[in-house]
């Protein structure tokens, strides 16, 4: 009887301690629970902090001129001048000194850090005919991109000197580049990297950027790199597309060729037939 009752007690006992258990376990994951989706809410809150906000400048190249820039740097442009890139000298006509004045100038934008950015401009009247101008930064350095009557894209870079970084940054080529000895379009080519591949980034300069890839180092020029990986995924989709349109059209054109020299093949057999009939008749 006293076993009995001695069991039944222990059950009682550990059915208590079980139903605790669940209940404290419950508990700890709730509140688990409720301490990740804080610490989500408050990475988000982070992100969208770190969220660049675009704001806008403008650049009068003349009384009748304005350009409207994004700039996406998230530094705040202070002000904006336009300055002739030479100076006339005594030689120099007054007709030769307007037009110098018209073709060449020097864009200074002083930034909200108190840093002061220089591009070189070698025609001004090209300037005055872009598009969706915008003011973005690389590694560093900035540069002015816009798109031409065209539909062509052109970048102006800021003059700087050759920085290496302290850390490789990874990017994506955007076309199939050629990598350079030097950080000049004319320097001799060490190599190639296909589109849409991974390249680190050492440093280099505002316009060519001195990249490894295995064995290979050298320079290639900056507008054909990124760090959106998509953006080079679709690059590489693009040239993709573009080819098979011009495989299909390529195969389209022989089959109408063939068509019509079959077609033509047909109809001169058939006036050969016609001329023996009447001559063996």
């Amino acid at each position: 009887m006293k076993m009995k009752a001695a069991k039944r007690a222990g059950g009682i006992l550990m059915a208590a301690l079980l139903g605790v258990s669940g209940i404290a376990g419950t508990s700890v994951f709730v509140l688990a629970e409720e301490e990740t989706e804080a610490v989500t809410e408050e990475e988000t809150a982070a992100e969208e902090a770190e969220e660049i906000t675009i704001t806008e400048f403008d650049i009068a190249l003349d009384t009748e001129i304005t350009l409207t820039v994004s700039n996406t740097t998230g530094i705040a442009v202070e002000s904006v001048s336009l300055e002739n890139a030479s100076e006339s000298t005594e030689e120099e006509t007054e007709e030769d000194t307007e037009e110098d004045s018209a073709e060449a100038a020097s864009l200074l934008l002083e930034m909200e850090d108190g840093t002061t950015h220089t591009f070189a401009v070698a025609d001004v009247t090209a300037l005055a005919g872009l598009s969706d101008m915008e003011l973005s930064e690389n590694i560093g350095f900035l540069f002015l991109s816009g798109t031409e009557a065209g539909g062509d894209e052109k970048y102006y870079y800021e003059a700087a000197d050759e920085i290496t970084l302290d850390e490789a940054v990874t990017m994506y080529t955007t076309g199939q580049v050629t990598v350079r000895e030097s950080a000049d379009g004319s320097s001799d080519a060490v190599g190639y990297a296909d589109r849409g591949s991974e390249v680190e980034v050492l440093g280099g300069t505002s316009s060519w950027f001195l990249i490894s890839q295995g064995d290979l180092t050298g320079y290639v020029a900056a507008r054909f790199l990124t760090t959106d990986e998509s953006e080079a995924q679709s690059a590489v989709a693009e040239e993709e597309n573009a080819r098979a349109a011009a495989a299909a059209a390529a195969a389209a054109a022989a089959a109408a060729q063939s068509s019509s020299s079959s077609s033509q093949s047909g109809s001169s057999s058939s006036d050969d037939a016609c001329l023996t009939g009447g001559v063996l008749n």
